[in-house]
């Protein structure tokens, strides 16, 4: 993925995560990552969803609760007229 394309730079200094790396058939044949190593992303607006049927299946159940995988960025401003 390119973030920059995206207008996005991961931030170190304000984030605690990880560098994610999306495995290749080449890094799985290495042998040196194993099923252990392999999570799965949660919803959210900067994920790489994987791709093939796993991938469909991320957004078929995301449509079905109402959601757009690639629209899931919100503003995050105060709702003061609540408080």
């Amino acid at each position: 993925m390119d973030e920059s394309a995206k207008g996005w730079r991961p931030s170190h200094q304000t984030s605690s995560s990880q560098e994610v790396k999306q495995l290749t058939e080449e890094d799985i044949a290495s042998g040196n990552y194993t099923i252990h190593d392999v999570i799965m992303p949660l919803p959210g607006w900067n994920i790489d969803y994987p791709a093939g049927d796993i991938g469909e299946l991320y957004t078929k159940i995301l449509k079905e609760d109402g959601l757009d995988p690639k629209r899931m960025q919100r503003d995050q401003r105060y709702v003061t007229h609540l408080l």
